[in-house]
């Protein structure tokens, strides 16, 4: 359990967001929900050719793949990572598989490469409009047939709720979460055009520095800390090292 009960807002979109609220209140934290993205899901098709297997570089995907159980029955999914993979287990897929140790897309085709032979098939990405990395230009370096189908848009939401907005008004907030390169530009974005910024208790805990170039360059870079590996455990253990003062104090 934690040292003291920190305050920390969650920007991730509310579905990838349930998980993380429950490890803040599991470690004795105060989640604050933010969430700087929307998830709308969009109705796709899979190509008609060979599919040897799926790729998923995002948990939000998951829901959108259910409509398409009967054809991907028996299909390998390769999540990026366990976060991702769980979900689509506890969706009802099966085969399911992540790298051992956490990355990007790089590591995830570093993978299904090691898993599978390229002359087995199409690989096929189902993910967003909008995206950090190019992984079928990954798979086809490694010899791959691949395919990227778009099953959700990101889209910025318009307001911050009411409990978000009060805290960073009146600089309550010990700790800022930030999951993706997008999602942290889409939230400073909106807490700009609500006349707003975080104050200066806050540090700002991000996944990866591809994450901590979105932040402002207005903020003092020892109150930005990236994760040693881009997983959400990584980011469990800055906010643990913030608790017990590791990282200084305010």
């Amino acid at each position: 359990m934690a040292e003291r009960a920190l305050r920390v807002l969650v920007t991730r979109p509310a579905d990838a967001a349930a998980r993380t609220v429950s490890r803040l209140e599991a470690l004795g934290h105060e989640p604050i929900l933010a969430p700087a993205l929307d998830i709308v899901l969009q109705p796709f098709s899979l190509p008609a050719r060979s599919l040897q297997a799926i790729a998923i570089t995002s948990a939000s995907v998951v829901p959108a793949l259910v409509a398409h159980r009967a054809t991907l029955d028996g299909v390998t999914i390769y999540a990026v990572g366990d976060q991702t993979a769980d979900k689509a287990r506890a969706t009802g897929f099966v085969d399911v598989r992540a790298p051992a140790a956490p990355g990007g897309v790089e590591v995830l085709a570093d993978h299904i490469a090691g898993d599978v032979n390229p002359a087995g098939g199409l690989i096929v990405h189902i993910g967003a409009r909008d995206t950090a990395g190019d992984l079928t230009g990954a798979l086809f370096a490694r010899g791959f047939q691949a395919e990227r189908v778009v099953a959700y848009a990101a889209e910025p939401v318009p307001t911050l709720p009411d409990e978000a907005r009060a805290d960073i008004a009146n600089d309550r907030l010990d700790a800022a979460l930030f999951h993706s390169p997008r999602s942290a530009a889409a939230f400073f974005d909106l807490i700009k055009a609500e006349g707003l910024s975080l104050g200066e208790r806050v540090r700002f805990l991000c996944l990866s520095p591809a994450v901590a170039a979105m932040m402002p360059e207005t903020q003092e870079r020892e109150r930005i800390l990236v994760a040693k590996t881009p997983d959400e455990d990584a980011m469990m253990e800055l906010l643990r090292a913030l608790d017990i003062g590791e990282v200084g104090d305010r």
